[in-house]
């Protein structure tokens, strides 16, 4: 079942920035053709209802009508079969055979993006157009993120959680594409819509500063390592500096909200970028990139609320990409403080 159609989405290309310490070798010719013009947002459907299998590692998952559904394995082109059981120990069942349930989750679904633009996306359109009561859905572990996005949204389902040496049999089960590959970079306007719902009701804890600097030195992760420097010049200029993993979401939201200007380097927390407010002069986003993880999910959303979208790339460390086998995840980078304080001047911030 067709719940979305495909929508066309013109752009305004981005502030694009590019430091001299980049190794002249490195192209990024697609990034700027990318960036530079419209994208068509894909469709987005259900199947089913279906009696299904899911395993609890990779929420890849056996249909009893199609066999293994290829939009659920998102880490491989072919996944044996024998590899979808491995590990299982523990097999789970539905407690009510005759409720629907969408599978909402995918092996990312703890990824605060992935959970939000893929899983949480999938739940709200499974809510309207599948079972707009009662219903229940199969996730992976809940955080209590995930939990506190459930409940901003009003989502009152049964849910199985399915742990990662567990699989699942389901009657009567819905899958949805937008899981699958294809829609990271490629938001949908109906989607975004209905994720900023919960704006207008949320309760922050507090207020937060105009300008705001997203940290990341809680993430072992795409090291920046001189995020010390980073945080100096910005507090000097009179950021904010948050750390979002301290921060429920509601003062996620509203702190992003409420932002006129934001500089993080790319992360998940950047997410939030979905609810900056659209209804006065756009927020100024500035994101710091890692010259061998050029990602552009943040661009398109920045892109459909029309926000001033600034993008700069910074060099990684060649040893510490060496040593990763050009692991971006392993590697570390540099921010180019010359290059930001420019952008930041530029811009009169």
């Amino acid at each position: 079942m067709k719940v979305l159609a495909p929508m066309p989405v013109g752009v305004r290309p981005p502030n694009l920035f590019f430091s001299q310490a980049l190794p002249p070798e490195q192209d990024f010719s697609v990034l700027i053709a990318n960036v530079s013009n419209g994208f068509e947002a894909p469709g987005v459907s259900f199947s089913g209802p279906d009696d299904l299998i899911v395993n609890g590692h990779a929420f890849n998952v056996i249909s009893a009508r199609s066999g293994l559904l290829k939009e659920t394995v998102l880490l491989a082109d072919h996944l044996p079969l024998k590899d979808f059981f491995a590990g299982v120990t523990q097999t789970r069942t539905m407690e009510d055979a005759g409720k629907s349930m969408l599978v909402a989750s995918n092996i990312f679904a703890h990824n605060y993006f992935h959970w939000t633009t893929q899983c949480m996306a999938a739940i709200l359109l499974y809510r309207i157009a599948i079972k707009p009561s009662g219903g229940a859905i199969a996730t992976a572990g809940l955080t209590p993120t995930m939990l506190e996005m459930l409940q901003l949204h009003g989502v009152e389902m049964d849910v199985m959680e399915i742990a990662p040496q567990q699989m699942a049999i389901i009657t009567g089960g819905h899958c949805c594409n937008l899981l699958g590959d294809g829609f990271t970079h490629f938001p949908h306007p109906q989607i975004v819509r209905l994720l900023r719902e919960p704006l207008g009701r949320i309760a922050p804890s507090r207020t937060f500063g105009r300008k705001l600097y997203i940290t990341r030195k809680d993430s072992a992760k795409r090291r920046l390592m001189n995020e010390d420097a980073v945080e100096q010049r910005l507090l000097a200029r009179g950021f904010e500096i948050l750390q979002l993993s301290d921060l429920r979401l509601a003062d996620q939201m509203a702190a992003f909200r409420d932002a006129e200007v934001i500089v993080a380097p790319h992360g998940a927390g950047l997410t939030n970028l979905i609810y900056c407010d659209v209804a006065r002069a756009p927020a100024r986003v500035i994101e710091l990139a890692q010259g061998n993880y050029v990602n552009m999910c943040f661009i398109r959303i920045g892109q459909l609320l029309g926000l001033d979208y600034s993008f700069i790339v910074n060099p990684a460390d060649p040893v510490t990409a060496v040593l990763a086998n050009g692991n971006p995840d392993e590697t570390t980078w540099h921010a180019d403080l010359p290059l930001l304080d420019r952008v930041l001047d530029e811009q009169g911030v």
